[in-house]
């Protein structure tokens, strides 16, 4: 079970700084992310970015992110990319977490890796340190 991978589930696409993608998208799974990121990182706290398929729960989704939360930067699916740029200018040696939507997973992973990587390896990821060009 400890060598088990999900991609899109507590998912490390880089270690400097510490980039998280989770694809939490209701309440239980936010409730569950929360839960384990304060047992993987005790006392920690992220800049977390937002951005789901739907409005529904809202408030309760960012809610269940609070006790983990620095930062919330709330955005839209189709403005994720930029908004992690801006973030990582911000604050570059801080813990990112993305979470939200199986589609905004999709589409910040395809930053750092190309889909046909993700599909033969399907597995942890080399270290990368910057987004590429």
């Amino acid at each position: 079970l400890a060598t088990t991978f999900l991609p899109g589930r507590i998912e490390i696409i880089s270690r400097n700084p510490i980039i998280i993608l989770d694809a939490a998208h209701n309440i239980d799974k936010m409730r569950a992310l929360t839960a384990s990121l304060q047992n993987l990182f005790p006392g920690e706290k992220f800049y977390i970015i937002l951005a789901r398929a739907h409005r529904r729960y809202q408030k309760q989704t960012i809610e269940r992110l609070r006790p983990i939360t620095k930062k919330l930067f709330h955005t839209r699916i189709k403005d994720s990319a930029k908004t992690l740029k801006t973030v990582l200018t911000r604050t570059p040696n801080d813990k990112i977490l993305i979470t939200g939507s199986f589609f905004l997973i999709d589409e910040i992973r395809s930053l750092y890796y190309p889909k046909i990587e993700v599909l033969e390896k399907r597995g942890y990821y080399t270290k990368v340190t910057s987004i590429p060009s």
